[in-house]
């Protein structure tokens, strides 16, 4: 998913900071990269059954920017799980529902978090862009 905030005046380098504070929060391992006109914040996590790796891309200017939180999942591989249950492989199509579901779950307070920090900098409502 996609949000844009419109007039905030904020640096991109601490929304990069704030993204990797929230993804150390949860125990996840995290490099932030600054690149030519934007951040990207990569989060790796893992509980005992799977690995979990998130994309933030951050790109724009302080006072109009971008934020995508990409969850690295493969769609085609989304759509294996009823047919693999069809076939008896129900056990590992409910293990990847469940990551997706944490995902998911990641995602929402991701934005819930953003939102946040960017209201405490008297920020508006984000503009949604996109839903992938």
């Amino acid at each position: 998913m996609i949000y844009e905030w419109i007039e905030k005046n904020v640096q991109l380098q601490n929304v990069a900071e704030k993204t990797e504070a929230f993804f150390r929060s949860r125990n996840f391992k995290v490099i932030a990269e600054e690149q030519p006109g934007n951040w990207v914040v990569s989060a790796a996590g893992h509980d005992k059954e799977r690995t979990y790796v998130v994309f933030v891309k951050i790109h724009g200017a302080s006072a109009d920017f971008f934020v995508e939180f990409d969850r690295n999942i493969q769609e085609h591989f989304l759509k294996f799980t009823g047919t693999a249950s069809l076939f008896g492989l129900g056990a590992l199509a409910r293990r990847d529902l469940d990551k997706v579901a944490f995902l998911e779950d990641l995602e929402r307070d991701f934005w819930l978090y953003m939102e946040d920090f960017l209201t405490s900098k008297r920020a508006s409502r984000p503009n949604d862009v996109t839903k992938a």
